[in-house]
Formats: C-alpha cells, structure tokens, sequence
C-alpha cells in the first residue's frame, strides 16, 4: 500500500489557520498567461509548520506502468512568512499565502517555466473532460453534452492521454495505478464490497492529487472544463472558478478526518 499522498500533510495538518492567498499554476512553456482573482470569508486552510522536499520521479518515455515511480509532489516548503510553496512533479505550482485574518483571495495564474517541455498549442479546440474512478477504464471521459468535445466518442483512451498531455502523463498513469492496485488488493473486482482504500489518509491523499491533476488539465488551453466525481461529491472546475472550487473541495477533505 502507498503512503499517503505528500499534498495531504500540506493542506490539512493544521486546522486553526486562516488562509489569506492561494495560487495554482502548470509551469510549463507552452501555456497561455491566465489570471483570475475572487474572495470569500472565513476560509480554512492549514499546513505543515516544517520544511521538506521528496525527489523528482523520472519516469520512462514509454507508456510502462510497472516502470513508473510515483513521487507526485517535486517539493514543498513553509518560510518564515508563513508562505508555503507546493510544486508537483507534472509542473502544477500552488501558493498559499497566511496573513492571519479571516478574509481570504485566491490568485491563479500560469507562468513560462523551462524546467518542463512544451505541450502543443491546441486553441482550436475547447475539451470539457470528466475525470473519475472505474476500474480498468482510463479515468478520464469527455462530457458527451458539451459541442466541443469529439462526435460519437465518450472514454479518452490512454494513448490520447499520452499524446495530448505528455508531460502529465506518467504521473497520471502512476495516480490511476495506485487506485487499480487497491481495488483489486480489496477484492473489489470480485464483489468483496469493501472500500477501495482502506486507510481514509490514503484515501484523501489519493483524491486531493486527483484534484490536482484536473487543476493541471483545467489551465491546459485546450481545456475549457473538468467535472472531477468523487463519492463524496462533485467539483466543477474552470479557469474562472479555480480557486473557489480548490478551497471547498479542500474543506470538503478536511471534514472526513
């Protein structure tokens, strides 16, 4: 079984403070500039007072998934200034900013970053994608009611995946894997009937890097729209609404500790 997932321990393993800014961006060059701001009261948002870091995966070029190594989360730290930097290793940035006051803003934006490789411009085309668990499927779907998406196609096979989203995409397939070797570790293929997750940290750290990954394909430019499905409820994310929707779902996890 896999540890819980790093985004976890970042998020929620305080509960007593008040998050002032957050932002989320892919750095990766072939991104367009985009920026939004909202605000709301009261939101909670905590973090691990201690620095750390775990090592970047280097996956192999071809699609393997008995080859990939999964460390999500390329670093994190916390400053002095309570300003905590989260960067995943497929290039998602996450800022969160504590002023220590109960009014809050959220700030997404994207920014040019070399480290990682140009995804190609697909302007031409607005995917509204859904993203959500079932066993031997490839997790992510095309909304069938949106105009934009392809005719007559639902699943969005694994070699689109890897196609269209190189450099998410081993990480991707590493996140889809943990949830297919749990579910047939519990005997759910067979109708055991039992959760797939056993340990609930485990559980929540596999969502909350399930709802970075639809983060990161939300700020692609070919995506207008992911609906990420979870048991527990439903999170529709656009550019527009990033971070409202980062915050609830955050709050959303928090409360099933």
């Amino acid at each position: 079984m896999t540890t819980p997932l790093q985004p976890l321990r970042v998020f929620i393993y305080q509960r007593q403070t008040a998050v002032d800014s957050c932002s989320a961006q892919p750095s990766d060059p072939g991104l367009s500039s985009n920026s939004s701001s909202v605000k709301d009261q009261g939101s909670k948002l905590s973090q691990d007072p201690k620095s750390g870091s775990v090592s970047k995966a280097r996956p192999n070029s071809e699609r393997s998934k008995s080859s990939y190594t999964y460390h999500p989360v390329t670093s994190w730290k916390c400053s002095s200034e309570e300003r905590l930097f989260l960067e995943t290793a497929y290039g998602l940035q996450l800022t969160v900013v504590n002023c220590g006051d109960i009014n809050s803003t959220v700030d997404i934006s994207t920014e040019v970053d070399q480290r990682h490789r140009v995804e190609p411009q697909r302007r031409e085309c607005q995917y509204h994608y859904r993203l959500f668990p079932d066993w031997q499927t490839s997790y992510l779907w095309y909304d069938t009611r949106s105009p934009h998406n392809p005719p007559d196609e639902i699943h969005v096979d694994e070699d689109i995946i890897e196609a269209r989203y190189p450099t998410l995409a081993p990480f991707y397939f590493a996140w889809q894997d943990i949830y297919e070797g749990s579910f047939t570790a519990q005997g759910c293929d067979r109708g055991s009937g039992l959760d797939v997750f056993p340990d609930i940290a485990v559980h929540i750290g596999w969502e909350v890097e399930g709802l970075l990954i639809a983060c990161w394909l939300v700020l692609q430019d070919d995506v207008e729209q992911v609906k990420y499905e979870l048991a527990t409820g439903m999170y529709w994310i656009k550019k527009d609404n990033l971070g409202d929707i980062l915050r609830q779902f955050l709050t959303d996890m928090d409360s099933l500790l």
